[in-house]
């Protein structure tokens, strides 16, 4: 009532007091305030630039030029502008200023003060202005527009007006730019896109539309140490209003008794705009609608800091409404506001959009008549922190905070202490959660707010509570007015239909429920019996009642000396509605005749783990009788996880097959029985627990209470590490080197295990790696929730490794600790096939190293190969690769095809004469390979003196060694480079290399160095010796040919039996080979090719996983049982491409369709072999594998 006469009498005041229906902003104007009285005025006697009149003042700021001017206006002076303002454009600099008590500028409601556009600038110092008026337009004594600039010092603003020529519909648009016909805002300043600044400034008594003291529009406002008070706006704003993003400050300020006919009794801001008030007081403002003090919406944010709202009023937050905006309170108050309706402190509204945010600040006496004494949330949120609402009310619902459907709030480390609702059906005295609301209290207390019929809390959407507490509550007048089933449910918190209510770590501490009405049950059952029916309901008071279709959850709760007259003394349960429990103590009273603290309906669903019963240290009750005075209802409705079972306590941990049933504990808990004794029975319940090495689930309220809520979860820890594309979890790298060294890698993939989530550290152990492999990075964390992640690269070189028979190995140590630590081990395993090198290899041994392999390098060059002519010599020569090392395979190789394709295919020794006299080309040289690179040559001359024994890999020259042959000891040198016997020496037998040499017989001689015979001294005996010498010589060739004949015969026998060991080992392997695959057999699909359009190489038919793939001989002709194999022999038509202009395609698909059709073939089972798709391409190992093993698909064709 108050509310509607103050709005009528400012109804009367803006309407001129005229009879009839007020109109909300009439242009009457009103009466002339007084100026107050000043000293005598000084004059301008003797002043530069001084102004003791309207025309002086006029003429010079019409003189003003771009320099800043100061005009002085004695003290004391009163001019009166005569109706003409003061106009100030362009890049003018204006000052105008007075000393001592000031002095007066009055517009007599003729026009307004001054207008400051186009960039001008005026400043007013201790200059008084008075009595400004326009009609439909804006700044009733100062108009600041197009990027002016305003600054007031020490000024007094005093009865100016901005009215409209026509009644405005209260409902009229908001203004946000530009000109309408009623355009009347701001009273005594507007700024449209400008700058204003009062310091020590007051303004009193202004009207206008909206702003009745300061409307800004897209500019900037700041106000130090002023006062704005008996101000009205006939819509939005009553003190100051801020739109189109405009920005304002106000610093120890002061808005008092201003009123807005709409929203904003002090302040409205819209359209994005920002307000900062700090250290400033807000009083006796009030609003006809929304927002007593502020009115906030369009995305509009307001900060209050350090400051005070109190004693404003509206029909909806009587201290502020919020829709669709931000509103902060921080260090600050709103007291003793008043709404009509809805939100006595606060309102919020918009949708969701709307949010408020009170730290360290405190709404008190806050009155509403219908709902949210202290906060109203409707569609909006709320967030306190460290925060309270005190000795809030309201008639009807939520006498300190009411949340309606789409709202929320959030309450941490705040309070609600003596709230109250006057209507005995009044609802929640603290907290009224309606329907599709949603509450949560962190940390927070709940106090002294005794409620009637309806609950302390009431809670018809969601209600969370987490480490808070209810204390000293009673619900003192249950059961009052006696007129339905209603009136006996209920008590301090009250779950109704479809209400969620949750309490973790809480308390509900000395709450009690009686019943007002001890008629009651006399009158309910007069009601009975004329109804007839056998009984009255039973009440079911509790300080927590469960509606039907409620829903209550209990975690490591406590309920303390809590009471009530009939139901329980904790909780009630209703039938239909649902309790669970974990943790819950009960702290029971030691009086006589209290209800059980938990009773349950037939009906009602339970689930109670965990329970704990005790009493004070000073009471005496027997075990049964404590038991008895915990749990009351039928056994068959206690529900999962609490059952009563009779005789004596079964073993430890034995528990009812029901007890631990699914959904008893939370995920991966352990169920086990707690047993107490309960009358002649036994009562247990299901007790939970994370055994290790589980752990508790963060995400749960609490380490104890994940058991029950929450889950336990299982440790992370490194499962397996894997290798990209790799059968095993071997790291297995081929590297080879032709003519530089290679470089591969490989990915290590971790997998991680264990519901938990924790971040993963990883580390390996540089020191445990050889210097050919290498690791990068070699730590890193893996981030929480991440399974599987690639953690480092593992790389191998062939640099600097040598060749050997069998693979390097090594082992990465790689630990993993998370919640867990484990250590694993890849293995490594490198195989470094090599191409012997020309350049490197060598005749003579490696020299060993100290790390273990050899090198082919020499400090000197090798002493000659010394030999006697006929004499067979071995000779050492080594096999080194690119980089000087001893190879490992043999020349031909002995390795697999894809090796030996990739390097040279033999060495060759060759003799060569230096004086090139008889030997007309180089004797060859037969060679045995030894062991891991090297070789023997058999070397023997025939001729004697210098040679050259020449090493060759695969014509290119590799080394020399210099070779002396030598005649034997019983031999001399012939000139044919031959050797022969000796002058008078006749070799024995005819074979003086074989048999040595003879003196001449007697009458014989032999002139001259040879391999004849002696001669007789005599001329016959010279013929016939000559003759016989012939004839010797004769026998001698056949005989030396013959021996070489032999020798040849030799030397081929055993390169035939070289070649026959190599045949069976060849044989041997073809045997293998038809036997088992060395490559996978790779078919396509007829139908997949056709789908291709194209030959397509193995790799990409691989990707594409087009390709049917049989990795045994087993498996490709079980497949080919059962699909029909057709082998494609083709001409390659270009060196890069099999069918590079699609020639071959279409008729090999014809070919393939014909076969089907003339054996009949199901088109579908028939699968192809082709060269380009079936053999890789890229990889020219892979490659000859496949090649090798082409016999074998043949025959699965």
């Amino acid at each position: 009532k108050a509310a509607e006469v103050s709005l009528l009498v400012m109804m009367l005041l803006l309407s001129g007091g005229s009879g009839g229906t007020p109109s909300p902003a009439a242009p009457v104007a009103s009466p002339l305030a007084p100026v107050p009285a000043a000293p005598m005025v000084a004059g301008c006697s003797g002043l530069e630039h001084c102004a003791d009149s309207a025309e002086s003042l006029r003429s010079l700021v019409h003189n003003a030029s771009v320099d800043a001017m100061l005009i002085r206006l004695p003290e004391g002076a009163n001019i009166d502008l005569g109706g003409y303002a003061l106009e100030l454009r362009g890049s003018v600099t204006l000052r105008i200023e007075s000393s001592g008590f000031g002095a007066w500028l009055d517009a007599g409601q003729r026009s307004r003060v001054a207008s400051v556009r186009d960039g001008a600038s005026l400043s007013i110092v201790n200059v008084h202005l008075a009595h400004g008026l326009v009609e439909d337009e804006s700044g009733g004594c100062i108009l600041v527009e197009d990027g002016g600039t305003l600054r007031m010092e020490k000024s007094v603003l005093l009865g100016c007006e901005a009215v409209a020529s026509r009644p405005i519909d209260p409902g009229f648009p908001e203004i946000r730019g530009g000109v309408a016909a009623a355009d009347a805002h701001g009273g005594t300043i507007a700024s449209l896109g400008s700058a204003v600044e009062l310091i020590d400034t007051r303004i009193e008594r202004s009207l206008a539309v909206d702003g009745a003291a300061i409307f800004c529009l897209g500019g900037s406002l700041s106000l130090l140490r002023s006062t704005i008070r008996d101000s009205a706006a006939s819509r939005e704003g009553g003190a100051i209003a801020l739109v189109s993003a405009s920005n304002a400050t106000l610093r120890g300020v002061s808005l008092d008794n201003n009123t807005a006919f709409l929203g904003g009794g002090a302040l409205y801001l819209a359209d994005a705009s920002r307000l900062m008030l700090v250290d400033s007081f807000v009083t006796r403002c009030e609003a006809g609608t929304v927002g007593g003090a502020l009115m906030l919406e369009g995305d509009a944010t307001a900060v209050l800091r350090d400051s005070r709202v109190d004693l404003c009023s509206a029909a909806t937050g009587g201290g502020a409404a919020v829709d669709a905006s931000r509103l902060e309170m921080h260090n600050s108050s709103m007291t003793s506001n008043r709404a009509s309706e809805s939100g006595g402190g606060i309102s919020i509204a918009g949708g969701g959009m709307g949010s408020v945010w009170l730290v360290d600040s405190l709404i008190e006496d806050a009155v509403a008549l219908k709902e949210g004494g202290g906060v109203f949330v409707e569609g909006g949120v709320l967030l306190l922190e460290r925060s309270q609402i005190l000795r809030c009310a309201t008639h009807y619902d939520g006498g300190g905070m009411a949340v309606l459907a789409g709202g929320a709030a959030e309450l941490r480390e705040s309070t609600v202490v003596e709230c109250a609702v006057h209507e005995i059906r009044g609802k929640g005295s603290a907290l009224f959660v309606n329907f599709g609301a949603s509450v949560v209290l962190r940390r927070t207390r709940i106090e002294r707010c005794d409620s009637a019929m309806y609950g302390t809390v009431y809670v018809g959407g969601r209600l969370t509570l987490a480490s808070s507490a209810i204390a000293h509550c009673v619900a003192r007048d249950i059961g009052g007015s006696g007129s339905d089933y209603a009136s006996r449910r209920g008590g301090v918190v009250w779950v109704v239909h479809g209400g969620v209510a949750r309490l973790t770590d809480s308390t509900i501490d000395d709450c009690h429920t009686y019943d007002a009405s001890p008629t009651w049950h006399s009158s309910m059952t007069l009601r009975a019996r004329s109804r007839r029916l056998a009984a009255p309901p039973e009440p079911s008071f509790a300080p927590v009642s469960v509606d039907p279709h409620g829903t209550l959850s209990l975690a490591n709760t406590v309920f303390s000396n809590c009471t009530a007259q009939t139901g329980a003394s904790a909780v009630f349960v209703s039938a239909e509605a649902h309790l669970r429990t974990a943790m819950l103590s009960l702290e029971l009273p030691c009086l006589a005749g209290v209800p059980p603290a938990i009773h349950a309906d037939r009906g009602a669903d339970l689930s109670i783990r965990a329970l704990s019963v005790s009493q004070p240290d000073n009471c005496r009750r027997a075990p049964a009788e404590l038991a008895a005075s915990a749990v009351s209802g039928a056994a068959a409705t206690l529900g999962a996880g609490v059952s009563l079972v009779g005789g004596e306590q079964p073993g430890a941990g034995e528990a009812p097959a029901s007890l631990c049933s699914a959904g008893t504990c939370a995920t991966d808990a352990a169920c086990t029985a707690d047993y107490e004794a309960m009358a002649d029975a036994l009562m247990v319940t299901a007790r939970c627990s994370c055994e290790p090495p589980n752990l508790p689930s963060p995400e749960a309220a609490s380490a104890e209470l994940a058991p029950y809520e929450g889950g336990c979860l299982t440790p992370r820890e490194g499962v397996t590490v894997s290798v990209p594309q790799a059968v095993a979890e071997n790291v297995v790298i081929e590297l080879s080197k032709t003519s530089r060294p290679e470089t591969a890698n490989r990915t290590i993939v971790l997998h991680m295990g264990g519901s938990s989530s924790a971040e993963a550290r990883w580390t390996v152990d540089e020191g445990a790696l050889p210097p050919w492999l290498s690791v990068w990075p070699t730590s890193g964390v893996l981030p929480a929730g991440v399974d599987k992640a690639a953690l480092f690269t593992v790389s191998a070189s062939s640099a600097h490794v040598a060749e050997q028979s069998e693979p390097y190995t090594a082992a990465i140590n790689l630990t993993v600790s998370s919640q867990r630590t484990k250590l694993f081990r890849v293995p490594v395993l490198v195989i470094v096939a090599v191409t012997t090198s020309a350049k490197h290899s060598m005749w003579g041994e490696a020299r060993p190293t100290e790390e273990g392999s050899f090198e082919c390098e020499r400090a000197d060059a090798p002493p000659p190969v010394e030999l006697e002519v006929g004499e067979e010599r071995e000779v050492v020569f080594t096999a080194c690769d690119s980089e000087g090392l001893r190879v490992a395979h043999s020349l031909p190789s002995l390795r697999s095809e894809a090796v030996a394709a990739a390097g040279p295919k033999a060495f060759h020794v060759e003799l060569h004469d230096r004086e090139g006299l008889r030997a007309a080309r180089p004797a060859e040289m037969l060679y045995a390979y030894v062991s891991l690179g090297r070789y023997k040559a058999t070397v023997a001359s025939p001729l004697v003196g210098d040679l050259d024994l020449l090493l060759y890999v695969d014509g290119a020259l590799v080394d020399s060694r210099h070779v002396v042959a030598r005649c034997p000891p019983y031999l001399v040198p012939l000139p044919d480079r031959s050797c022969g016997c000796d002058t008078n020496l006749e070799p024995v037998g005819g074979l003086a290399e074989s048999q040595g040499c003879r003196p001449c017989y007697m009458g014989y001689h032999k002139g001259a160095p040879g391999n004849g015979s002696c001669q007789p001294d005599t001329w016959p005996i010279i013929v016939s010796s000559v003759g016989g010498a012939l004839g010797l010589v004769m026998i001698l060739v056949l005989v030396i040919f013959a021996r070489r004949i032999y020798q040849r015969h030799l030397l081929a026998m055993a390169a035939a039996e070289r070649e026959g060991a190599e045949k069976r080992r060849r044989i041997q392997e073809a045997v293998k080979g038809v036997t088992s695959l060395k490559f996978p057999l790779s078919v396509m699909p007829l139908s997949k090719l056709r789908e291709q359009g194209r030959l397509m190489p193995y790799e990409e038919a691989r990707d594409a996983g087009v390709l049917r793939c049989c990795d045994t001989m087993e498996a490709a002709v079980s497949f080919a049982a059962d699909h029909p194999l057709v082998f494609v022999s083709h001409q390659w038509l270009s060196a890069s491409h099999p069918d590079p202009h699609s020639q071959h395609y279409p008729i090999i698909l014809e070919a393939a369709e014909a076969l089907c059709a003339e054996h009949g073939l199901d088109p579908s089972k028939l699968h192809l072999w082709l060269d380009y798709h079936s053999i890789p391409q890229a990889n020219e190992a892979t490659k000859w594998l496949a090649i090798g093993s082409i016999a074998l698909y043949a025959a699965c064709s």
